[in-house]
């Protein structure tokens, strides 16, 4: 006949309560409460006891482990910055020519933006070519998925989808570089199992040594521009999305305020916003603003004059309904 060890577990747990019970007074109610919980503790204490102390070890984790990981992680980085096959790549000297390849897009931004690799307009495809010149890209780009959207005004936003980390931000060897500083955190983390998965989570963040990256890039123009008239200049920003990213901004396109270039302001809207509503707290200061905007193919640009002060852009559906409210902090210099 064998022995249970949560019987045993449990009759060395009663015995002990037993003892405590006779040394210590107490109202009866609170002993029978505490013997009627007993069991209850005892499989948990067996659960922990047969696991092996090597699983319990691993599975828990401390308080401050993430921080302590995240710390460890960004030390890791920031050591090894300096070594060769961890260095920035450089931009190359003469290499303006735009180079393209056939890699499928990403699904987080094939469902943000499903237009992204419909035809363009003849007169789309010659804004885009221009502005493509104007802004340098640093990798090949994704075929057909570059556009320029009119938004009005002789304002133009400038879409596209590049395969691969790219020269800016990059470094020379990923995946030693990535070996490298694995190599250095698990030396610092030492027999911390809570702060190592969390440095290791830190490090698969970076996007210098991910692998399958694409970007995705807005670029909006600064001042009036036209299909074959002279270039003009512009800015905008970037986003890293590759698959099996841990940070949920490399894993979705994010919707709101993307960037702002001076006074004007570029955002995305979300596929339900049918028109966005612009208010101040100084309405009088908001002369030549539109009250009203209507996004062009989600994405929208709100031009504000010096001393507008704080403005609010709420995403609308076609009913009216409140979606997402932007503020802006505007300018308030006059």
């Amino acid at each position: 006949m064998t022995t249970d060890p949560f019987d045993d577990l449990e009759r060395q747990l009663r015995s002990r309560v037993r003892e405590q019970r006779g040394s210590a007074p107490g109202p009866a109610r609170g002993r029978r409460r505490l013997l009627r919980r007993t069991p209850l503790l005892a499989i948990a204490a067996a659960g922990l006891t047969l696991s092996g102390g090597a699983l319990a070890a691993t599975s828990l984790t401390r308080p401050g482990d993430k921080d302590r990981g995240e710390r460890i992680s960004f030390r890791a980085q920031e050591e090894t910055r300096t070594r060769p096959v961890c260095r920035a790549m450089t931009a190359p000297r003469t290499d303006t020519k735009l180079v393209y390849t056939d890699a499928a897009v990403l699904p987080a931004v094939q469902t943000a933006l499903p237009w992204i690799t419909a035809p363009a307009s003849a007169r789309e495809a010659r804004m885009t070519r221009q502005l493509l010149r104007t802004f340098r890209t640093d990798g090949p780009l994704v075929r057909g998925t570059s556009h320029a959207l009119d938004m009005g005004g002789g304002r133009w936003v400038l879409v596209y989808v590049q395969q691969g980390r790219g020269w800016f931000g990059a470094v020379r060897d990923p995946d030693a570089c990535s070996a490298l500083r694995e190599a250095r955190v698990r030396e610092l983390a030492g027999e911390r199992p809570g702060v190592l998965r969390a440095a290791l989570r830190g490090l698969a963040a970076a996007v210098d040594v991910a692998p399958d990256v694409q970007k995705l890039a807005v670029m909006t123009t600064f001042g009036p521009c036209r299909p074959g008239g002279p270039r003009c200049g512009g800015g905008g920003t970037s986003m890293s999305f590759w698959p099996g990213a841990v940070r949920s901004w490399n894993r979705k396109v994010p919707y709101g305020l993307l960037g702002s270039i001076g006074p004007r302001y570029t955002g995305l809207a979300s596929p339900r916003a049918d028109h966005l509503t612009i208010t101040g707290r100084r309405p009088e200061r908001l002369a030549g603003v539109p009250h009203r905007i209507t996004p062009e193919r989600g994405f929208w640009v709100l031009d504000l004059p010096r001393g507008s002060g704080a403005v609010r852009v709420t995403e609308r559906t076609a009913d009216g309904t409140v979606l997402r409210v932007i503020a802006i902090r505007g300018h308030y210099r006059s």
